[in-house]
């Protein structure tokens, strides 16, 4: 009789003894431990990745933040508020315009938007679309981060350069030169002087430059009386000079001399232009010759308080 066969066994399949190592834990416990697990890989991502971009995201804001008050105190004119956020450099210009409040924009300040353009460590960049009256444009605010805020590093602040007859129509002379002013449009209306009429053509303060301010001077009606005497006398003095040969300031068409008039007012000196028209002599005492026009030049005194003139002819009559 042939011994038993021993009981046969199945081998485990591959895929069951893989699943040993493979299989995951299973229980509340287990589910816990790959949870936390999940949560510190994300966590840790964040720390590489998105927390410093977020960080970033929220400083631009910030900055953007500090501009647009800014922009706001600047379109209202809020002299201290701007003054505190963007200190004046005196070695720049005087803000004694800006703070006194002697020039006020005409066309006044406008923001329409304002944007992040850079973000670097500590500083940062932001670009301020705005209107002045019918003008468009945009300009940069720089920013510096110090002591915890955004503090403006280069404003919106512009500088005029004020000639000596601005400042003297503003009341103080001593204002001549470059002042800080709040952006937009400017003009100042006559101002009477003594003898002498000034006043500015308009001008544009853009934020962050610099804009050359041109003041006219001209005399009052009795300046211009002073003037008209000394041309008449001039004219007077020639005729007298070449007698019947005058074939330049002949005779008289009863035309008014026209005056050009070019005034320093810082030297309290000028010139003056006479356009005198006179028709020349004619061999037939009824009829007159063609019309002439004579250019005379005359120097101008001022007088220091301005309530005077004196016109002389620069050069002297001589005879033809």
């Amino acid at each position: 009789m042939s011994a038993p066969m021993p009981d046969f066994e199945m081998p485990e399949a591959a895929s069951e003894r893989r699943g040993r190592w493979l299989r995951l834990p299973r229980g509340p416990r287990a589910r816990r431990i790959l949870g936390i697990g999940v949560v510190a890989a994300v966590l840790a991502a964040l720390a590489i990745v998105g927390v410093p971009a977020l960080v970033d995201q929220q400083r631009g804001r910030d900055a953007v933040a500090v501009v647009e008050r800014y922009a706001a105190d600047v379109t209202v004119g809020d002299v201290d508020a701007v003054v505190a956020a963007q200190s004046p450099d005196a070695t720049q210009a005087s803000d004694a315009l800006l703070r006194d409040d002697l020039l006020t924009p005409a066309a006044p300040f406008a923001v329409d938007d304002v944007e992040l353009l850079a973000l670097q460590g500590t500083r940062a960049i932001v670009r301020v679309h705005h209107t002045i009256g019918p003008d468009d444009g945009a300009s940069i605010v720089e920013l510096v981060h110090r002591g915890g805020e955004w503090r403006i590093a280069e404003g919106l602040l512009g500088i005029a350069q004020v000639p000596h007859g601005l400042a003297l129509a503003l009341g103080d002379e001593a204002l001549a030169g470059r002042a800080w002013l709040l952006p937009g449009r400017y003009s100042l209306e006559p101002v009477t002087i003594g003898v002498v009429d000034l006043r500015s053509n308009p001008f544009v303060v853009v934020p962050g430059e610099r804009v050359d301010v041109f003041a006219l001077a001209w005399p009052t009606m009795e300046g211009s009386s002073v003037a008209y005497t000394a041309v008449e006398a001039f004219v007077a003095q020639h005729r007298a000079a070449c007698g019947d040969a005058c074939s330049v300031l002949g005779a008289d068409t009863g035309v008014p001399p026209s005056l050009e008039w070019d005034l320093d007012l810082a030297s309290h000196s000028g010139t003056m232009t006479a356009t005198i028209t006179t028709e020349a002599p004619s061999a037939n005492a009824e009829a007159m010759g063609p019309i002439t026009a004579s250019f005379v030049d005359f120097d101008v005194v001022l007088a220091d308080d301005l309530q005077s003139l004196t016109v002389t002819p620069a050069s002297p009559v001589a005879a033809p």
